[in-house]
């Protein structure tokens, strides 16, 4: 083993070692990427598999009945891939790549809008339709 080299998980170790700081079942708080390409809830503590994918749990936020991912809150890395819900256009979903100089990019993110999947921003897109339509 080299002195040089970082688990791969190790990120998401530190973060998963804070959850357990605060809950007894932080597994509940994690996802793994299963071979059917869908996440899945931990049932119990991660085994941090070098070839496997983990991540935390979006945050949802729930309106009545109607829960979407919580859009990102601070500007993302020069050139991430995001996702902008754009409900004043007529494509639903709009995918861009960030950059700090626009003030059209910066808006979408101070009124909530991006996100970095685009199945998050789908949700977040159908959650509106339905509060509009009181269906919450």
């Amino acid at each position: 083993m080299s002195d040089n080299k970082r688990h791969v998980h190790a990120d998401a170790m530190l973060e998963y070692a804070l959850d357990a700081s605060k809950t007894d079942e932080p597994w509940k708080l994690w996802e793994q990427l299963c071979a059917d390409e869908k996440w899945r809830t931990l049932t119990s503590n991660p085994a941090w598999y070098p070839d496997y994918v983990y991540r935390r749990k979006p945050e949802m936020i729930t309106v009545g009945s109607v829960s979407f991912p919580k859009p990102i809150s601070e500007a993302p890395a020069l050139d991430t891939l995001c996702y902008v819900v754009a409900i004043r256009t007529d494509t639903d979903i709009h995918s861009i790549f960030w950059h700090n100089s626009s003030l059209m990019f910066r808006s979408f993110l101070k009124q909530g809008l991006l996100h970095l999947t685009e199945d998050a921003a789908q949700q977040h897109l159908e959650a509106i339709v339905k509060i509009n339509k009181g269906e919450f």
